[in-house]
């Protein structure tokens, strides 16, 4: 009777860890899906912060030329404006 009663512990034993490891086999099954899933969005990310720093980039330089063109317009207006005011009254 006692190796019966031992036997079915060890079986009971067996039963219960063979349940933990299907209960973690498919922990591991569903993180490996998570983990795929958020790589691949990690991935669109990426591309999307490389898109959005060329479009940065592009703006800057956008920026930078209408700057300088704002300038010259700026410098040729204050020409005019001497220009101008060093002709005489007509009066």
């Amino acid at each position: 009777m006692e190796i019966i009663s031992r036997l079915n512990d060890r079986l009971e034993k067996i039963n219960h860890l063979a349940q933990k490891i299907s209960t973690l086999k498919a922990e591991n099954d569903d993180l490996a899906v998570e983990n795929s899933l958020l790589t691949e969005e990690n991935g669109l990310l990426r591309e999307e912060a490389i898109q959005l720093k060329e479009k940065l980039n592009a703006a800057e330089n956008n920026a930078t030329q209408y700057l300088s063109e704002r300038d010259t317009i700026i410098e040729r207006v204050e020409r005019l404006i001497e220009v101008l005011d060093s002709i005489p009254d007509s009066d």
